[in-house]
């Protein structure tokens, strides 16, 4: 099978494994978006969320359970983001259901909106807003 994700369960592909049992592998992201950012990857292959089924309750249980347990471990007291991207719409980029666990920092709603990191720049952010505001009052005036 020709899936990254696949692949890295096998152990053809390296990661920075932080956790793996007979249901799930989890490794850290290799472009994190928080101080702490991990995925959770069922080692079975289902493309996305559209494909479980009755039969994926017991998986998809046991994920949400793993992301709490490595969230204890990391000491995220303050709380976490877990993220399912779901088709090419949703953001899913690897054809290889998974989960996006994120924290160490206040995640802001709507996700992406606001990207804190070193190169945040309160410029590009002030005129984000600004235009924000903008458009949104443009639009109730039609």
């Amino acid at each position: 099978m020709d899936c990254l994700f696949c692949k890295i369960i096998s152990g053809e592909i390296p990661s920075e494994k932080i956790y793996e049992d007979e249901l799930v592998y989890a490794f850290k992201d290799i472009d994190p978006q928080a101080p702490t950012h991990f995925l959770i990857v069922p080692k079975e292959h289902i493309a996305s969320a559209d494909d479980l089924d009755e039969g994926h309750k017991e998986l998809i249980g046991h994920v949400f359970l793993v992301a709490k347990k490595l969230c204890a471990e990391a000491g995220l007291t303050k709380g976490y983001r877990i993220v399912n991207n779901c088709k090419e719409d949703g953001g899913q980029s690897v054809d290889h259901l998974h989960f996006h666990v994120l924290g160490g920092r206040s995640l802001n709603w709507p996700p992406g909106w606001l990207k804190l990191n070193k190169n945040f720049n309160a410029t590009s952010f002030s005129c984000s807003i600004f235009f924000r505001i903008f458009w949104k009052n443009i639009y109730l005036l039609f």
